[in-house]
């Protein structure tokens, strides 16, 4: 039974990392330029080519029944690493990265760490397993023992770290109600020189804030797509809303010729009054006021025009 259930957390850690390399690699680009947003962009680089390859190498050693366990080994010590991060990024980082691409891109960052965690205790399961199969016939020595107390207390404060991170809220709809105003702040617009406010944007239409970034793959497709549908959303106004780097907002509104549209308005919200009120959990973060400019409904994560029309008329009729 036990080699059964390592067999199966080894085979589900070749899967997870197999799949994850080649989707980084597939995409490497968008993988530099993801990791160039996040609180790593010193070490973007580097971490490009080391993470993949070091997915590539556990996948091979886990295979193998000689190097099984130091694949564990090295299986928890990456999502070890992943997590801490992810809580890091959090709880402590001013912006939200996109979370897309490959195996997890329909995960936001909550579930992300969640995933991690559970791969973490697998890994500490299988090495427990493949231990203990070979020691069957004598007592666990002390520096076992230790190293399985150090692991599992490691594992604790994940776990801990994780409850942390949602008990001060960062996972949860923000505290804006339905109904509430639109809150006042202004973001920079694309010509670089001037700026609007929330508060000048009129009444009579619905309107649609969009936290997003410009290289999130995701909030791309959503901004095509608008643009594809012309006809759909002539009667909403939205403002797509980035903390990132003005001149990358700037090659996207270029890229797509957003100009011809009176309704798409990018911006760059450098102090993050709207991360600071919403609280995104990821890009992009829809968030549909009606005509009057109050609250209707928020949709984190991706969605098609059809659902962002069909949430703001279903407003209008009530």
């Amino acid at each position: 039974m036990k080699k059964w259930v390592i067999e199966i957390i080894c085979l589900l850690f070749v899967v997870l990392f197999g799949y994850a390399a080649i989707s980084k690699l597939v995409d490497y680009q968008q993988f530099i330029t993801q990791l160039q947003e996040s609180p790593l962009k010193r070490f973007a680089n580097t971490i490009a080519w080391l993470t993949p390859t070091s997915e590539i190498v556990l996948a091979v050693l886990l295979l193998l029944p000689k190097t099984r366990r130091l694949a564990l080994y090295g299986s928890f010590l990456l999502m070890m690493g992943f997590t801490v991060y992810i809580i890091y990024l959090l709880k402590f980082s001013p912006d939200v990265p996109c979370s897309c691409g490959g195996l997890l891109e329909t995960m936001n960052w909550t579930q992300h760490l969640v995933f991690n965690i559970v791969f973490t205790l697998l890994s500490l399961i299988g090495i427990v397993l493949l231990r203990r199969s070979r020691e069957s016939d004598q007592l666990l020595q002390f520096r076992t023992k230790l190293l399985y107390g150090t692991m599992s207390a490691i594992v604790l404060a994940l776990i801990v770290g994780a409850v942390s991170v949602s008990a001060i809220g960062l996972h949860t709809p923000p505290p804006i109600k339905p109904g509430a105003p639109m809150p006042n702040f202004s973001f920079q617009l694309m010509d670089g020189k001037s700026s609007m406010s929330t508060s000048d944007i009129p009444d009579g239409k619905p309107v649609v804030l969009v936290y997003f970034s410009p290289t999130c793959g995701h909030c791309q497709d959503e901004l095509i797509e608008l643009t594809q549908k012309k006809e759909a959303i002539k009667d909403m106004r939205f403002y797509f809303i980035s903390s990132s780097d003005f001149k990358k907002v700037k090659v996207l509104h270029d890229t797509l010729q957003l100009s011809r549209f009176d309704n798409i308005t990018l911006g760059v919200d450098t102090a993050r009054y709207f991360y600071k009120s919403f609280k995104p959990t990821g890009t992009p973060y829809q968030v549909i006021y009606n005509k009057e400019k109050k609250l209707h409904f928020i949709i984190p994560g991706e969605s098609s025009v059809e659902t962002l029309v069909g949430v703001a008329n279903n407003n209008n009729k009530s």
